[in-house]
């Protein structure tokens, strides 16, 4: 029996046997004679059965539960304080790609039945509230835009004045450092963005999130592209720097303190010793490639793409200038006649404009910033 099943009533247990097999008719007979205490029932390792559905991916025993009444919600007993990325509902999406069926199981639930006491209570609708951002950062875009359907008038920032695509670029340009996981996570952005386009210019709205909290972004009107590469970015280099200066340091606290074991200790201590040193270093030295890995990324290759997406609406209007019809001269309300001077221009002209005008912008770094900081 699994970790799952300590402390478990004598007559669940076997749902919990049936799913570590993937019996699904077994775990349908089970949850047929579940009670709702044992359905939302929390063994010693704080898991419900509703949390093993998930584990192990198993989306039908995961509806039979949620109809029994399981709640997606429940968060795990622990001693000092409560983890709402363990509740059913986070964990599934904090398994990313792998529980796209179940992430829209939950989400569908929750629309279906938002007006039920279950999920409208003020707990409930808070971990609502969170839907998009969490969707965003770690689900896919297509679950991102079955929950902008199911969700359409769901306030779209968050307490700290964020918006997903903030939410999201913050977290991620800040902390990850699994190359493979923020590139596919950006790739996962920008596909949302191309649906959404206007959340490219979407402003940051300082918010009074109470006292003693600081505020997430330093500048209001910031957009999520400007936050990135003005604030979090920076804030990373900073700390990689840090990080440089800190190793350098213990290099240097390391000679001296071999120079004086040599006196003092047999060599077998030495080695000990220096290995040890050697060890942190390493990883350090590890951590600190892939910051400046993530670092170089962002700064370069991302932003590079996410600023001809913000830009790409004000190219297609200059081209859209130059067509037969679109680009004709025309009669403003005061019966005044008035020339469409881009019709005078040809493509490889609004080209070169565009090239060397707008996205040459990113070279002047003060006005870059106050494009978008």
């Amino acid at each position: 029996m699994g970790k799952t099943e300590k402390s478990m009533p004598a007559q669940d247990t076997g749902l919990l046997v049936a799913m570590e097999v993937g019996d699904v008719e077994s775990c349908r007979v089970f949850v047929k004679g579940m009670t709702l205490q044992n359905v939302n029932y929390q063994t010693i390792t704080r898991n419900t059965a509703l949390h093993s559905a998930v584990r192990f991916n198993l989306v039908d025993v995961a509806r039979m539960l949620l109809e029994a009444g399981a709640d997606m919600m429940t968060k795990p007993r622990m001693l000092n304080t409560q983890n709402y990325r363990e509740m059913p509902l986070w964990m599934a999406f904090k398994m990313g790609e792998s529980r796209v069926e179940m992430q829209i199981l939950f989400l569908e639930t929750i629309a279906a039945h938002v007006t039920e006491p279950m999920y409208s209570n003020v707990v409930a609708e808070m971990e609502i509230a969170k839907i998009l951002h969490e969707t965003m950062l770690y689900s896919t875009p297509l679950v991102f835009f079955r929950a902008m359907e199911l969700f359409p008038d769901m306030k779209k920032t968050n307490m700290y004045g964020l918006t997903p695509l903030m939410y999201t670029l913050r977290r991620v340009s800040l902390y990850e450092q699994n190359r493979i996981k923020y590139t596919s996570q950006m790739e996962h952005v920008m596909k949302i963005v191309e649906r959404y386009p206007l959340m490219l210019w979407e402003r940051f709205c300082l918010v009074d999130v109470g006292k003693g909290i600081k505020t997430v972004c330093q500048k209001e009107g910031s957009t999520a592209l400007g936050m990135l590469l003005f604030e979090t970015i920076v804030s990373r280099k900073l700390q990689n720097d840090k990080n440089m200066a800190d190793l350098l340091r213990i290099e240097k606290l390391h000679e001296s303190t071999l120079n004086i074991l040599a006196d003092f200790m047999p060599n077998t201590a030495i080695v000990s010793h220096m290995y040890v040193v050697n060890e942190r270093q390493k990883l350090k030295t590890k951590i600190m490639d892939r910051n400046t890995a993530a670092i170089t990324f962002f700064t370069k290759t991302f932003s590079t793409s996410y600023l001809s997406l913000m830009v790409q609406p004000l190219h297609l209007a200059m081209l859209m200038g130059l067509h037969p019809r679109l680009g004709n001269n025309y009669v403003d309300k005061f019966g005044v006649a008035r020339i469409c001077g881009i019709k005078t221009l040809n493509c490889d002209i609004v080209k070169t404009i565009f090239e060397t005008y707008v996205l040459g912008i990113r070279d002047d770094e003060e006005k870059f910033r106050n494009l978008l900081h």
